[in-house]
């Protein structure tokens, strides 16, 4: 499988962060904005319900990993963390969950949490530059404050 890239954009600010999912398809397009719906669409919940239905009949890291990001989508973050979090149970090496913990925790603007996450994705995969831009994100932010 490769690793393909969903960029979550953050409008108001034109810059952004960058989340992960495993797949064998066409990467998604990127979000609308960074702005949490009160909401979800009905194709984001059932793109929620499917990656469910997937990672309970085979619970992989890389399950988990879509799970995170159909929560992700669906602006279900703490679900999201969590279901990085059960990728990283199976696969604690796992570079790819820490960094979309990291994008989530962007979207909170819980910068800390961002900054030690995503510091722990490019600690074990120095290479993933969608962590590094992660990281520069969380770090920039906290430092104007916001």
């Amino acid at each position: 499988m490769r690793v393909l890239v969903v960029i979550a954009v953050l409008a108001a600010a034109g810059a952004g962060y960058w989340f992960l999912n495993r797949d064998g398809g066409n990467p998604p397009k990127p979000a609308d904005s960074g702005i949490a719906s009160v909401n979800p669409s009905p194709t984001s919940v059932a793109a929620v319900q499917q990656a469910e239905d997937q990672a309970a009949k085979n619970p992989t890291p890389g399950n988990y990993l879509n799970l995170s990001l159909a929560d992700y989508q669906a602006k279900r973050l703490p679900e999201s963390i969590a279901a990085a979090r059960q990728a990283l149970n199976l696969q604690p090496a796992y570079a790819e969950a820490w960094n979309n913990i990291c994008a989530a925790h962007n979207d909170l603007k819980h910068w800390d949490d961002a900054i030690q996450a995503c510091q722990e994705a490019v600690r074990l995969k120095p290479d993933l530059q969608l962590a590094k831009n992660n990281l520069a994100w969380a770090v920039s932010e906290k430092a104007k404050g916001h």
